[in-house]
């Protein structure tokens, strides 16, 4: 893609407006509300009300035009390199505004990101400041990996600099809000950018730090974390991703294996899903150390197998090909040769 200026761009950038661009959305990007910002982009060309409007924003909610916000860019990245040119020259405040303009722009701007990381760990507060600190820190990492920006909710440096968040709460000792950060951040990423990989290893790094950041973990935990990665997979049943870190879930909470199973099986097993995530999920699943040995389960598998498999036709299918190693990786005794695929059905109907 041509990184080339067209002619009535360059003439913005070079407009004195370009400060009070900044200042606005720099001043809007720190704000917080009770819910995260929801940020999304118009298209070029679009045109605002006002002359003097640089934004819409409705409650929480902002959209800004793409050449506002390249405007408030130049602005933003001339103060970061003042800043790292002569430290201290600009205050910690300003600092923290132009690389949050900086972000929204550039999800991928290490340097952005480390700056803020550097501020956050030169000051030196009391456990309660430094409570709000990382709070309000979160809060607009969260509100970019939520929001309705497509290479946001899946960037590796956004989602390394909340891995790092976390682990300042840790070092802290400070609570973190787990149910929050699944449902408004994780499971919100991972549905606007499916196959979300680095959301969902984040998933997993907040699931075994759980007993350092929540007193209350515990069982009536687990079961919801569980239900509501259950939930999300049924209604993303494509999503590899999502079943992994089910089955991640599985392998950390054993006693709710079972259950995981059984409810996986009646919806594979109500809708036909033939799809190569899901069979991955169950296929892996029915190994796990807490269903390996339990014959009722295999049985369970051999049974849903016949009863999918028997409406596939055409044996080149991709459909058929998912099935086919699905049974060949799970080896169970019985699946190839033993049970046939009309007392499989018998099985089930009874």
């Amino acid at each position: 893609m041509s990184r080339a200026l067209d002619a009535n761009l360059k003439r913005l950038l070079q407009d004195e407006t370009s400060k009070d661009v900044y200042d606005a959305i720099s001043h809007e990007l720190s704000q917080t509300y009770s819910h995260y910002i929801d940020i999304e982009l118009l298209p070029r060309g679009y045109e605002l009300e006002s002359q003097n409007t640089y934004f819409l924003k409705e409650e929480y909610r902002l959209a800004i035009p793409k050449v506002c916000l390249v405007q408030a860019f130049v602005v933003a990245r001339q103060l970061l390199m003042s800043h790292l040119n002569k430290p201290g020259r600009i205050c910690t405040r300003d600092v923290r505004k132009a690389t949050s303009v900086i972000l929204l722009v550039d999800s991928e701007h290490l340097t952005a990101a480390n700056t803020r990381k550097r501020l956050l760990l030169q000051q030196t507060r009391a456990a309660g400041e430094k409570r709000t600190e990382l709070d309000r820190e979160a809060y607009f990492v969260n509100s970019l990996l939520s929001s309705h920006l497509h290479r946001h909710t899946k960037s590796p440096v956004l989602w390394g600099h909340k891995h790092w968040l976390l682990r300042q709460y840790i070092e802290a000792q400070l609570p973190v809000n787990l149910t929050q950060d699944f449902d408004k951040v994780i499971y919100v990423a991972a549905e606007r950018h499916p196959k979300n990989y680095y959301a969902w290893t984040y998933a997993r790094d907040l699931v075994a730090s759980r007993a350092k950041v929540d007193a209350d973990c515990g069982a009536e935990q687990e079961e919801e974390l569980v239900n509501t990665a259950t939930k999300w997979c049924r209604l993303h049943h494509n999503d590899i991703s999502g079943w992994s870190f089910l089955l991640h879930l599985a392998l950390g909470f054993p006693r709710h294996a079972q259950n995981t199973f059984s409810q996986t099986a009646r919806l594979v097993q109500t809708y036909s899903w033939r799809g190569e995530s899901v069979w991955h999920f169950l296929r892996n699943l029915v190994l796990v150390p807490a269903l390996r040995e339990n014959q009722e389960t295999r049985q369970a598998f051999v049974d849903l197998w016949h009863s999918v498999r028997q409406d596939v036709r055409d044996v080149q299918s991709l459909d058929a090909k998912v099935l086919d190693r699905a049974l060949a990786w799970t080896e169970i005794p019985g699946i190839s040769g033993d049970v046939s695929a009309d007392s499989g059905m018998e099985m089930i109907s009874r």
